[in-house]
C-alpha cells in the first residue's frame, strides 16, 4: 500500500436467505465504518441483499491448493492449543467460480483454522481457501439494507 492509498477491505454478500455469503469484490476506505458505507454503495443495488460482510484484506489468510504442504504432519494442530477464536471459511472449487462461505471453525490461529477447514478430502480439493477472523468482520444486516432502500424510496424521484 502506498501512502496515498487507503487500506483495502474484502466484501462478501449474501443475496438470499438460502444462499451462502460470496466474495463480490473489495473497496478502499480509511476505516471499517467508511468501508461499510462504500461496500453498501458499490455492491448493494437491490434490496434483495440479505447481508453484507466487510473485513480488512490484511486479516484474510489465503492459501491455494498448490501452495499447501503435502506432508500429513502439517495438518496436525499443536498440542495444548486453545481454540478460542472463530473463523469463517471461504473456498473456491471452480477456476472461474466465486469464493463461497463453507462454514466456521474455532481455532487458536488463522493457520490452525486453515488446517481444521482442510481436514476433509472435499475441502482439500478447493482451489483456494480463505480464512477470515470472525471478530474482524463488520456486518450489515438485511434490516439495515431494507431501511436504506426505504429511506431512498420515501424521498421520491429527484426533481429539478
Amino acid at each position: 500500500m502506498t501512502e496515498n492509498q487507503w487500506p483495502r477491505f474484502v466484501v462478501f454478500l449474501q443475496a438470499q436467505a438460502n444462499t451462502p455469503q460470496q466474495y463480490v469484490g473489495s473497496v478502499h476506505a480509511p476505516d471499517i465504518t467508511l468501508a461499510q458505507a462504500n461496500a453498501r454503495d458499490v455492491f448493494v443495488r437491490q434490496p434483495q441483499c440479505v447481508s453484507l460482510w466487510i473485513v480488512p484484506a490484511d486479516a484474510v489468510l489465503t492459501f491455494t491448493r498448490a501452495a499447501l504442504p503435502q506432508e500429513e504432519a502439517w495438518y496436525n494442530l499443536p498440542a495444548g492449543e486453545q481454540p478460542d477464536h472463530w473463523y469463517h471459511i471461504f473456498q473456491k472449487h471452480v477456476e472461474r467460480g466465486p469464493f463461497v462461505y463453507t462454514g466456521d471453525v474455532q481455532a487458536a490461529t488463522s493457520e490452525s483454522a486453515l488446517k481444521l477447514a482442510l481436514t476433509s478430502a472435499k475441502d482439500r480439493a478447493a482451489l483456494e481457501t480463505w480464512v477470515v477472523p470472525a471478530d474482524q468482520l463488520a456486518r450489515i444486516s438485511a434490516e439495515e439494507i431494507a431501511a436504506l432502500f426505504a429511506s431512498l424510496s420515501a424521498k421520491g424521484p429527484a426533481r429539478d
